[in-house]
């Protein structure tokens, strides 16, 4: 696992390395953003936001605004897109908390997404996945810290929101990096636009 620091200059080229080297792994046939979310939590909304601005550039991303992936749709999602998912580069996106300071990214390849990845649980004291619902194993998942246990230790409370912007730009721009390195030209694609 890698802790990006969103507030740094270089979090996006950081990310993009990250993202790189599990791409390198094997040969692959396209990159695929699954981001995970409900419009109905709060701190879901920074997933929904990367995948709302990712879609406007690439046609391969998954959980936005209008089209969430939530605990509810994971499984029909993932059945619709598993041919395709299973031969490129699936990258899951979501929040999650942690009691680091600081705007942080935690990016999860190779043995540390073993238990793959679900839609979070936020239960009020931390994250999680929910044991009965519908799991990825995506080569990547990208963790925006968008909680923090309260100093009472009872309940989250959200991270600043300039810390939650920093992390969902740094992700953004990370991931259009690594398109462009894949030779992908995001200018060019006509994608889902906002109205």
């Amino acid at each position: 696992m890698r802790i990006i620091d969103a507030e740094h200059w270089t979090a996006d080229f950081q990310l993009a390395r990250a993202l790189w080297e599990a791409y390198q792994e094997e040969v692959r046939e396209g990159v695929h953003v699954v981001c995970l979310g409900d419009p109905g939590e709060p701190f879901d909304r920074t997933a929904l936001e990367i995948g709302d601005e990712l879609s406007r550039y690439h046609p391969h991303v998954y959980g936005f605004p209008e089209s969430p992936v939530t605990r509810e749709t994971l499984r029909q999602v993932t059945e619709a897109h598993l041919d395709a998912w299973s031969k490129g580069f699936l990258i899951a996106i979501a929040g999650t908390a942690a009691p680091e300071p600081g705007a942080r990214v935690r990016v999860l390849t190779g043995d540390s997404l073993s238990d793959g990845i679900g839609a979070p649980v936020w239960d009020g004291q931390k994250d999680g996945i929910d044991p009965d619902g519908w799991v990825l194993f995506p080569d990547a998942a990208v963790l925006a810290v968008v909680a923090r246990p309260a100093p009472d230790g009872d309940a989250l409370e959200p991270v600043p929101e300039r810390q939650r912007r920093k992390c969902r730009d740094a992700i953004i721009d990370g991931i259009l990096r690594l398109y462009f390195r894949l030779g992908h030209d995001h200018t060019r694609y006509a994608g889902r636009r906002r109205s």
